[in-house]
């Protein structure tokens, strides 16, 4: 809703919207294939900034373990090996933006998402690809919030938004592997 209350004010422009099931992808991690299916994926471009980002949305509903096992149950850590091996495969090669917008019931619950999404790197931080909020964190009538506030933490836990104001700021949209 807020991305579309976004859109009617002229802020960004939404292309390719597709539902959940509707966008499958595959990505082969250590030996096994893992599905990727967001609960939904589009194009996004900022009209202020000129930026544009395929955005990978995941609404947590609470249903889904942080982390099982093995790889071979579904688990959020899983999901989110789905999507750094998909970024590096097939996003980051092309040099084009990637972004996995979490958003949980509760900031608890988020911060909880945030910490398996964290793991999933070698160096135990995560990436600027992976950001997260509660669904309480802006008014879904005020969208300028949900994009040019740092409402969203990252997996590295930095406070970002999705697009910063001025084209001169370096925004979230620069997902880079950062070494220590």
């Amino acid at each position: 809703m807020t991305l579309r209350v976004a859109e009617a004010k002229g802020l960004i422009k939404i292309e390719h919207w597709v539902e959940e099931d509707g966008w499958k992808g595959r990505v082969r991690l250590r030996g096994d294939s893992l599905p990727l299916v967001p609960d939904a994926v589009f194009l996004v471009s900022d009209n202020r900034s000129d930026r544009e980002a395929t955005i990978f949305l995941e609404t947590d509903n609470s249903t889904e373990p942080l982390r099982r096992t093995t790889m071979l149950q579904s688990s959020f850590f899983r999901k989110c090996a789905a999507y750094w091996q998909y970024w590096t495969d097939e996003i980051r090669p092309r040099h084009e933006t990637m972004i996995v917008l979490t958003i949980a019931k509760t900031a608890e619950r988020a911060e909880a998402l945030r910490l398996s999404a964290r793991a999933v790197d070698e160096e135990d931080r995560g990436l600027n690809l992976f950001l997260f909020a509660d669904e309480h964190a802006w008014d879904v009538l005020a969208p300028e919030h949900f994009l040019y506030e740092p409402v969203w933490t990252t997996a590295g836990d930095e406070q970002r938004t999705l697009f910063e104001q001025r084209q001169s700021q370096t925004s979230v949209l620069r997902v880079e592997c950062r070494k220590a």
